[in-house]
């Protein structure tokens, strides 16, 4: 059906994660059991809910055990809330998206492929063919984060060009595959960080989801109109740590799978909408939760110092704010609404979120945290790190260069006065005397994008008449406003002739 919607939910966890399911433990099926979308797809997996004269939308599930135990044991009523009237479960465990590769798992030793999904480019899309899905539910990840001897052939390090080229041609076949009849493709992100309780996971993995995740998001961006990312992983683990719960439910009850009764609550009929094949035809889709959002940078600006990132609520495209604390002192909230078409392109709810905001600050070292608002005030804040800034009244600069030429010398370089983005004044000392004063009004763009806060009016490029003979000359810039002092940019021995 055309227009229909694909939504890839991509969970990336720690290497090894599965070992306990591929021993037969948790809530999956027994090893060796056939693909439920062999030959045609078993009614005995689909789940199917009357709802009325809304559109019959109907869902697909791929992936791996962790796909397989999210759809299992679906109930009509469940998905009757969520406008969907047939749920077929086509997950199967030890799903491994690169075929026929032995991995290399954390401790160095070499795990043989499962061979469970070395036909999956052909079981999904004879799948697809045959239900003609308006949505596929795609997750993956768990076995994609390792080392690999590729094809029992040579080595092939995770991260490295070769896996990040085998790997994009993975997702590209993935998404068109999933598309081809048609569907929008939503790429959906879990990351595996440090348990709450601190145990089974370790917090060194982190890379590995966050590199998996990069690839999905790299390739949403190469399909824009097939694609669009949904960002789970601020939700299922808050501040970089994963707890045993989240609202109330037991994320891993077994441990390792999730189950469907902790996604679906988050996709009730709105507010984030999914467009289906006209108007009239939608799948509502919740599972964002919590606001995103990301730290770029903290410098000095006039009065105290800029913050700049981004933050989102992904229930809507619609600026939202921020807030900085300094432990529990809240010193500013901002609206994030700046241009940053690299965020539209990533994540599809426009280009408006970007953040630039001026704290005050006294002198001294700060440490600021930020956090992205809910723009509805419906969920908690969501942490986007925490920076540190030294804040000093003492201007800063460089002497650059020196020339000399008969009768006069002259001096290149720039200062700052932190606090003030007006151009300051540089003093130039010969044998101990004050011999120039010059203001920096030269246009410097290097220090523009280093301090932008401040401009690009800092450099100085100053001819000193001098006697022939060999000089000491000093440069210090000058502090006009503030506390501080007037710092030496350095001494040289300059010859004039």
């Amino acid at each position: 059906m055309a227009g229909a919607a694909v939504l890839v939910v991509a969970v990336a966890f720690l290497p090894g994660a599965d070992h306990s399911a591929r021993a037969g433990t948790g809530a999956v099926p027994a090893a060796g059991m056939a693909s439920p979308l062999a030959g045609s797809v078993a009614a005995a997996n689909r789940t199917t809910a009357a709802i009325g004269n809304l559109p019959d939308t109907k869902v697909l599930m791929v992936g791996d055990s962790i796909a397989w135990t999210m759809g299992f044991d679906m109930t009509g009523a469940v998905l009757t809330d969520h406008h969907i009237s047939s749920f077929t479960n086509g997950a199967l465990p030890w799903c491994e998206l690169i075929i026929r590769s032995p991995l290399v798992t954390e401790w160095g030793t070499l795990q043989e492929p499962s061979n469970a999904c070395d036909d999956w480019r052909g079981e999904w899309q004879r799948a697809v063919d045959a239900l003609r899905p308006d949505v596929v539910l795609f997750y993956v990840g768990g076995w994609e984060v390792y080392s690999r001897i590729l094809g029992y052939l040579f080595y092939m390090p995770f991260a490295g060009s070769l896996y990040n080229a085998v790997e994009a041609d993975i997702l590209d076949d993935a998404i068109k595959i999933l598309s081809s009849r048609g569907a929008h493709v939503g790429l959906v992100t879990a990351g595996i960080y440090m348990r709450e309780d601190g145990s089974y996971w370790s917090s060194k993995h982190k890379w590995r989801t966050d590199h998996f995740n990069n690839l999905l998001r790299q390739a949403n961006a190469k399909y824009p109109s097939q694609t669009s990312m949904v960002e789970m992983e601020a939700w299922l683990c808050p501040n970089d740590r994963c707890p045993q719960y989240v609202d109330g439910y037991w994320v891993r009850p077994d441990g390792i799978h999730f189950g469907h009764q902790l996604m679906f609550p988050h996709l009730p009929p709105n507010p984030a909408t999914y467009w289906m094949a006209s108007e009239a035809r939608r799948l509502h889709l919740k599972v964002l939760g919590r606001p995103i959002g990301a730290y770029d940078s903290l410098q000095r600006a006039p009065g105290g110092a800029r913050a700049t990132g981004w933050v989102l609520d992904r229930d809507t495209a619609d600026p939202t704010s921020a807030s900085f604390w300094e432990g529990l002192y809240p010193h500013v909230v901002a609206v994030a609404d700046r241009y940053r078409s690299d965020i539209e392109r990533i994540y599809g709810l426009g280009p408006n979120h970007g953040l630039v905001v001026d704290i005050p600050l006294s002198e001294g070292s700060h440490t600021l945290c930020g956090y992205a608002h809910d723009a509805t005030g419906g969920a908690p804040y969501g942490a986007i790190g925490c920076k540190s800034v030294h804040i000093t009244g003492t201007p800063s600069g460089a002497w650059d260069s020196v020339a000399t030429s008969p009768g006069s010398l002259t001096v290149n370089g720039w200062m700052v006065d932190w606090d003030s983005a007006s151009p300051g004044y540089v003093h130039v000392y010969v044998d101990g005397v004050a011999t120039a004063s010059t203001l920096a009004t030269a246009s410097r763009s290097d220090i523009a994008r280093l301090y932008p806060a401040y401009g690009s009016l800092h450099g100085f490029n100053r001819v000193v008449p001098v006697a022939s003979g060999r000089h000491q000359v000093c440069l210090y810039a000058i502090n006009l406003t503030g506390p501080g002092t007037n710092p030496s940019l350095g001494c040289r021995s300059v010859v004039v002739p």
